[in-house]
């Protein structure tokens, strides 16, 4: 009786889908509904320009959380005016994640996307969500946009150019607001975000 699961679906721009109809989205809805479950969809930022799925997703039933998926992208980019690592994959550490930038490119990026998120849904989300978010972007979204939960990967050996290892698997935590990876040591230390 108390054991919990977080069903979280990220959603990615359709330009990395294999099938590019909105039939992938509809059909892992349809499972989450007809088992009656809730579900967190982190939207990452392609997704809030993509009005097919935008409509979908505002289909969802009141059960479905919306949060967002902090991946960066080069129309993500261009759009919040920041610089692109061109000429590397998008799935590079370098590209993909917030910690790819200068902290004003970050805190463009997370304004641009809660902006956005906002324009669309009526307010801000209260959960994100990446393989990696740095502990300044974290700090960043819960002092300006009050986030409540973050997720990211428990543990990836060397997958897609990068690593995370010994992370506190599967056991929700408060972070250090120093290093997301580990617990607060004490309440001064303590990020108000469960991880």
């Amino acid at each position: 009786s108390n054991r919990y699961v977080t069903l979280v679906n990220p959603i990615r721009d359709r330009s990395l889908w294999i099938d590019k109809t909105v039939n992938p989205l509809k059909n892992q809805y349809e499972l989450v509904k007809d088992n009656n479950f809730s579900a967190t969809w982190l939207l990452q930022y392609d997704v809030l320009k993509d009005k097919e799925l935008l409509k979908e997703i505002g289909n969802f039933n009141k059960n479905q959380e919306r949060g967002v998926f902090l991946e960066v992208s080069e129309k993500y980019t261009d759009e919040a005016r920041v610089v692109y690592p061109y000429g590397v994959p998008w799935f590079s550490p370098d590209a993909v994640f917030l910690s790819g930038y200068s902290q004003s490119d970050r805190r463009r990026l997370i304004d641009r996307l809660f902006e956005d998120f906002k324009v669309e849904f009526g307010y801000y989300p209260r959960s994100v969500g990446a393989w990696w978010i740095d502990s300044y972007s974290l700090n960043y979204l819960k002092e300006k946009y009050n986030i409540k939960v973050a997720m990211i990967v428990a543990d990836q050996k060397t997958t897609d150019n990068y690593g995370v290892w010994g992370t506190w698997w599967g056991v929700p935590y408060y972070p250090s607001k120093a290093n997301i990876l580990t617990p607060a040591s004490n309440l001064q230390n303590k990020q108000n975000v469960v991880v």
